[in-house]
């Protein structure tokens, strides 16, 4: 295998500025280089995470083996939203205009689902040259949109969206590999499509290599996040919690009853939730008179592992919703890779899996979260024990490098076979 093109958009991607979260694009790119392998990045030049245009408009070399290069959109400023159906659109439009002017053509296509508009496009056109193809099932599109609605609307929205759903059943049964974040998103992507599962239809989590430099800065400004919250070690304990602050995604609202019962144990608990998005405010205003909750805004991956070490526990508070009941997020394998222990509430994937690994809890109301989080201070042998346990998960099921030699020798078996087929 000589190169392979990842078509992925709304993740960041090498060289983009700042120190960035790695995810698929960017992790797959790094290991494929290491390999020798010249990857070509195809994304769009709007940046989902900021919600702005790159200031590059075609593209870059990042290094020897990566390559980077834009497509045009106009961008959006909601993540569900008609915007950014219009922004796939004109993204995918794009794309096969440039795909009308392609030369060379790579061994492999690695495409990112969603946008479905550009996977069923560079599906065909992959079907077209015999070129190898991997879909990396991420989101549940176009349900995801439906979801929003209930009733006489949703049976509407379904047959307006019947083109989305044709669409996406096309390009995860005609691909030639699938991959998916977990073992039931995999099943739903199977289901949606009808497709027969094959050994080349695999489970790839959404895990990224923690490994991190401390430096004194980073040192100084987690110090600083702790005066803040008037934090002290030994009488204090914290809880945090990472991620975008989403629409529809969290729920926090049991996080105020919790302080107050606790604080009636004798309990100081401390909570520090750190990220950004539309969200943020809200929250922000429903918790403005209470001292023990601190609104960090991002963070950079150091001062959140210094966070996450002090920290008792780590919420991930997600609200009922199916694309998120099928999966494991990656701020959860994130915190299991530091031994942390998970605190969830509602039914999931992720909720099944901690309590079945007793790495972790599901809550049912703010006296059950009140309760676990006693317990756990209480009895340091059941928190050692089940933080032992939530590292051993991550050990065996989510390994960043053992994850991402799978999905390696998954492509090199492809081209290697594909080749013997055209000799």
């Amino acid at each position: 295998m000589k190169s392979v093109w990842i078509l992925q958009t709304g993740e960041p991607i090498p060289g983009d500025p700042g120190t960035p979260r790695k995810l698929r694009a960017y992790n797959l790119a790094e290991k494929l280089a290491e390999k020798n392998v010249h990857v070509t990045i195809w994304t769009s030049r709007f940046n989902h995470t900021n919600k702005s245009h790159r200031e590059s408009s075609e593209g870059y070399v990042y290094s020897d083996f990566i390559e980077v290069r834009f497509l045009e959109s106009p961008g959006y400023t909601n993540n569900i939203s008609l915007a950014r159906l219009i922004d796939h659109f004109i993204l995918a439009l794009n794309f096969r205009k440039v795909l009308k002017k392609v030369e060379a053509t790579p061994d492999l296509l690695f495409i990112g689902f969603p946008p479905i508009e550009l996977a069923f496009i560079a599906t065909k056109w992959a079907q077209r040259n015999s070129i190898s193809t991997i879909l990396d099932f991420k989101d549940l599109w176009p349900e995801i949109f439906l979801n929003v609605f209930q009733g006489k609307f949703k049976s509407l929205l379904k047959f307006l969206f019947s083109p989305f759903f044709y669409m996406s059943q096309f390009s995860i049964s005609k691909v030639d590999a699938l991959i998916s974040i977990s073992e039931p998103f995999l099943n739903k992507a199977l289901i949606i499509s009808g497709r027969k599962k094959t050994h080349r239809d695999l489970v790839i989590p959404l895990t990224t290599d923690n490994a991190i430099k401390r430096t004194n800065k980073g040192k100084e400004d987690v110090e600083l996040i702790f005066e803040n919250i008037s934090y002290k070690k030994g009488k204090d304990h914290i809880i945090s919690f990472a991620g975008t602050f989403m629409v529809d995604v969290f729920d926090f609202t049991i996080l105020k009853d919790t302080l107050d019962e606790l604080s009636k144990r004798g309990i100081s608990l401390k909570i520090i939730l750190a990220g950004d998005g539309q969200e943020r405010a809200q929250w922000e205003r429903i918790f403005s008179d209470c001292d023990d909750i601190l609104f960090t805004g991002w963070v950079n991956q150091e001062l959140l592992t210094r966070i996450q070490e002090e920290s008792l526990a780590v919420l991930i508070p997600l609200k009922e919703r199916e694309d998120f009941s099928l999966s494991i997020p990656n701020k959860a394998i994130d915190a299991l890779s530091k031994g942390k222990i998970i605190l969830t509430g509602t039914e999931s994937f992720l909720s099944q899996s901690i309590q079945a690994n007793e790495a972790g809890f599901k809550y049912r109301d703010f006296m059950h979260l009140s309760d676990i989080i006693e317990s756990l201070i209480s009895n340091k042998e059941k928190q050692l024990r089940f933080e032992s346990n939530a590292l051993d998960f991550y050990e065996t099921e989510f390994e960043f490098n053992m994850a991402y030699e799978k999905l390696l020798d998954l492509m090199f078996s492809m081209t290697e076979e594909h080749g013997r087929e055209q000799r």
